[in-house]
């Protein structure tokens, strides 16, 4: 998550949402918790979420995120991190076709 609201900063983009399956994640940042064991890194993601227009955290179950999700085991994998922007990678094609047609 915090990569990628700096990638959101580095990109200039005024008016963002961030979505993830993982509910505890986002309930963190939502809940601004600093006591946790990763309040570092809440605080640092609250600090950047200030610069935006408009920016809000939100959970979805994994069958609504499935797209980001393969992308996350593919950085995982490889353990690389890769940027495509207006293309999707050919792998998930049919995930996106599929999410379209729902």
């Amino acid at each position: 998550m915090e990569h990628g609201i700096l990638l959101a900063q580095e990109m200039q983009l005024t008016h963002v949402i961030f979505e993830s399956d993982a509910s505890n994640v986002i309930d963190t940042i939502n809940d601004s918790a600093l006591g946790s064991s990763v309040g570092h890194i809440i605080q640092d993601i609250i600090q950047a979420k200030a610069s935006f227009v408009f920016c809000s955290f939100r959970h979805l179950i994994r069958d609504f995120n499935y797209a980001a999700h393969e992308l996350a085991l593919l950085a995982r994998r490889t353990g690389s991190h890769q940027l495509w922007i207006g293309v999707t990678p050919p792998f998930l094609d049919p995930i996106v076709q599929a999410d379209m047609l729902n």
